[in-house]
C-alpha cells in the first residue's frame, strides 16, 4: 500500500512531491506520528531521520513558486545527468528551444565497475567502487586501442562513439534541459583552461566567466540593468545574488543594494598590480595601466578580438619585456 492509500487512514492532509527535488516528499498532517505511521513499512522511506518537521516559514517556502531557470548562449552551468558526468562544468553553445540545449563538455571515457578487494587488502570480501574516469580529451586512435576498431566512426569532422559526438576532442552533445543543474555555474580557474582549446569557446567566454567570480570585497561594476554603470564593492556574495555597497553622488554615507551575480563584473583600475592567468603570457605581474571595454560578438571596432585569441579586451597591461601593452581580461 502506497502512502497516498494510507493518507486518509492516518489523517492526512496533502501530500506534495516537487520534481526539482526528487528525494523527498512533503505531508501536510496533524501530528508528526501520523506522519510516522503512515510511512512505516514503506521500503522508500526508512532510516533515522528519515521525517523532519518543518517550521512554518519552510512549509511555506515549499509550496512558493520559483522561477524557471533558462540558460543562455554561451554561458555556463553544471550537468547532472548521467551520473557519470554530474557536476561537471558544460559550456552552452546553443538554446534549442525551450527544453533542449547544446553543449561543450570534456569526456571521462571508462566505466565506473565494481570490483573485489583483493584478499590481501582486505578479508570482508565486500564491493568498492572505483572513482569515475578522469576528464581527457577525446582521442579516437586510444579508444579504438582498447575498444576496437570498429568503436568509432566519423561524420565529417565529428567522432561517434556509443551514440555520442566528440569534436575537437570534447563532448558536443544535445541534451533535454532535464540533464543540467538549474542554476549558472561559477567555473574555477582550473575548469576555465581546460576549455581555451576549444576552437569554438572563445577567450572573451573564458574572460567573461572569469569577471563574473565575486568574492567579498572585490571593486565591482555593474554592467546590466537601471542600475548600469554603477561601481562599488562586494559585501557578500551568494549563489543568485552579490550585495553591493556604494557611495551615492553628494551623499556620504554609503548604500547597498542586491543584483544578480550576472549583472555585475569585477572591476579593475589603473594602478592595480595584477597576474595574467591566461593565454601566452601566462604568468607576468605588470601593472594596470588603462581600461578598455569589453567586447563581444562580431567586429565592434576591434576585429583583433574576434580574430586572436591570447588577445581580450579588458585591460591593458604594461609589458617591461618589450614595452608594449599586453591586453587580457
Amino acid at each position: 500500500m502506497s502512502l497516498m492509500q494510507r493518507s486518509e487512514k492516518f489523517s492526512i492532509a496533502s501530500i506534495i512531491a516537487i520534481p526539482i527535488d526528487q528525494n523527498h516528499v512533503f505531508v501536510e498532517a496533524s501530528s508528526i506520528e501520523n506522519v510516522q505511521a503512515a510511512c512505516d513499512g514503506l521500503h522508500y522511506i526508512s532510516g533515522a531521520g528519515a521525517i523532519t518537521r518543518l517550521s512554518l516559514e519552510e512549509s511555506i517556502g515549499i509550496l512558493r513558486v520559483k522561477p524557471m531557470f533558462t540558460p543562455q548562449d554561451q554561458s555556463w552551468i553544471r550537468i547532472a545527468r548521467p551520473t557519470l558526468y554530474r557536476g561537471d562544468l558544460v559550456f552552452v553553445s546553443d538554446v534549442c528551444g525551450d527544453q533542449t540545449l547544446s553543449v561543450i563538455f570534456l569526456p571521462r571515457i571508462g566505466d565506473i565497475r565494481l570490483v573485489k578487494r583483493s584478499s590481501a587488502s582486505s578479508l570482508t570480501g565486500k564491493s568498492k567502487r572505483i572513482s569515475q574516469p578522469a576528464q581527457a580529451l577525446f582521442d579516437p586512435h586510444v579508444v579504438k586501442a582498447v575498444h576496437g576498431e570498429k568503436s568509432v566512426t566519423v561524420r565529417g569532422q565529428v567522432f561517434m562513439y556509443k551514440g555520442w559526438a566528440f569534436k575537437h576532442g570534447f563532448v558536443s552533445q544535445s541534451f533535454p534541459l532535464s540533464h543540467f543543474f538549474p542554476n549558472a555555474a561559477i567555473p574555477t580557474i582550473a575548469e576555465l583552461n581546460q576549455f581555451q582549446s576549444h576552437p569554438e569557446i572563445t577567450l572573451c567566454d573564458v574572460g567573461l566567466a572569469y569577471l563574473q567570480r565575486i568574492v567579498p570585497d572585490d571593486n565591482i561594476k555593474v554592467v546590466a540593468g537601471q542600475l548600469k554603470g554603477l561601481v562599488g564593492r562586494a559585501l557578500q556574495c551568494e549563489a543568485d545574488s552579490v550585495v553591493i555597497e556604494y557611495l551615492p553622488v553628494g551623499d556620504t554615507h554609503p548604500h547597498t543594494v542586491t543584483l544578480k551575480p550576472r549583472d555585475v563584473h569585477k572591476r579593475f583600475s589603473v594602478g592595480d598590480l595584477v597576474q595574467v592567468i591566461f593565454g601566452q603570457h601566462t604568468g607576468i605581474i605588470r601593472w594596470v595601466t588603462g581600461e578598455v571595454e569589453m567586447v563581444s560578438g562580431e567586429d565592434k571596432g576591434n576585429p583583433e578580438v574576434i580574430k586572436d585569441r591570447e588577445t581580450f579586451a579588458g585591460l591593458s597591461i604594461y609589458d617591461d619585456k618589450n614595452s608594449q601593452s599586453v591586453r587580457l581580461f
